[in-house]
């Protein structure tokens, strides 16, 4: 079981940069260069061999190959209720050094057999040097202060999703 919580934690904590596949965003009238913006999106699912089964969609938006946006979420379903707790504990812990920075928002709840986690991180209005002060390993990610769309959509597709 240990073998399987440590893949489920690394998948989620992936989850600060993940994409695939481009479509074009729609207009925001509010925004005269949104026509430059992209969304690529990313879905990832397996099932494991302790019968767990992780459903996963990520979307990115970015702009001149830079990202703005991610947006993920991830249910993971098992009939094993100890094990959805344990991954929902370490989760929640995960994320908790980030509470206090703005721009990154996490949601972690289990309802019934499915753990659900969603993520919404704003790269584009967040202070990267914030981020960077509690996620320190997040730095290689970055590039003149900024991650490029090619760095997420590598770390998806390493991670066995499928981009459209």
């Amino acid at each position: 079981m240990r073998k399987y919580f440590t893949l489920v934690l690394l998948l989620l904590v992936c989850v600060v940069a993940v994409g695939c596949g481009k479509e074009k965003e729609e207009s925001d009238k509010s925004d005269s260069n949104s026509n430059d913006k992209v969304v690529t999106t990313c879905t990832l699912n397996n099932t494991y061999d302790n019968g767990s089964i992780i459903d996963a969609t990520y979307k990115v938006t970015s702009k001149d190959d830079v990202v703005l946006l991610v947006e993920s979420t991830e249910k993971i379903t098992s009939d094993d209720s100890s094990y959805l707790s344990a991954v929902q504990l370490q989760t929640q812990t995960l994320y908790s050094r980030f509470d206090n920075l703005d721009h990154y928002d996490y949601d972690v709840s289990v309802n019934g057999n499915t753990l659900i986690s969603s993520t919404k991180i704003d790269y584009e209005h967040m202070d990267i040097d914030k981020f960077l002060e509690v996620n320190p390993d997040g730095a290689s990610l970055f590039t003149d202060g900024k991650i490029k769309l090619a760095t997420v959509k590598s770390m998806y597709v390493l991670m066995g999703a499928t981009c459209n």
